[in-house]
């Protein structure tokens, strides 16, 4: 039995490129799709890796701190990051489409829900930042916690906001 369990758990590859920390303890730094896996680090780089030949497949550059959320919506890739920014990048052909400054802190959250990017920050800034995503115009900013929010979710059209206040607040989306 013991030989069945260390076939079945043994390492079959490495992902090398990253020269900083990739952590996803507090944040999303690694995302899958296909057969495709995307990671952030503490070195601003997003790295795109063939998850059946541990092969990179592509760089993305453009952050000047840390990468600390990811998501992928519409071939469309969100990246967040300790340099306030949110950057957006074509799934497909690895290229920038557009980079959302507005957050006067890291970038912590990011989610989206009808043709709209909603981004959380962190410190000081404590905002909710509502985006479109075809135009990539802010349309709105939720004020409220008096600490970073954390994290949220979507919900039936309401938007429930963690922070380290220790309160959750509910927005109508």
């Amino acid at each position: 039995m013991n030989n069945n369990i260390e076939e079945r758990y043994k390492k079959i590859g490495h992902l090398i490129g990253h020269i900083e920390k990739v952590l996803s303890h507090t944040v999303s730094c690694t995302i899958r799709n296909e057969n495709k896996l995307y990671s952030g680090s503490w070195d601003g780089i997003i790295h795109i890796w063939n998850t059946e030949t541990y092969e990179e497949i592509a760089t993305l550059e453009g952050h000047t701190g840390d990468v600390i959320r990811l998501i992928l919506s519409d071939n469309k890739l969100y990246s967040g990051s300790y340099d306030e920014t949110i950057r957006i990048w074509n799934a497909e052909t690895y290229e920038e489409i557009a980079t959302l400054r507005g957050h006067t802190n890291p970038v912590s959250c990011l989610t989206i829900h009808e043709n709209k990017l909603y981004s959380g920050s962190m410190f000081m800034d404590n905002t909710i930042r509502v985006w479109n995503t075809e135009t990539y115009e802010e349309i709105s900013t939720f004020i409220g916690h008096i600490e970073s929010v954390s994290r949220f979710t979507l919900l039936k059209n309401k938007l429930y906001l963690g922070s380290r206040d220790k309160i959750i607040r509910v927005w109508n989306t």
